[in-house]
């Protein structure tokens, strides 16, 4: 178990449920 590999993977994650957010919803990203 390496603690900093998983969090590069956490943050990984992060960025890509916000990327994904972003995607779904236009009208936010545009305000």
């Amino acid at each position: 178990y390496d603690e900093i590999d998983d969090l590069q993977t956490h943050i990984g994650a992060m960025r890509h449920r916000l990327k994904h957010a972003h995607a779904l919803d236009p009208i936010r990203k545009e305000n």
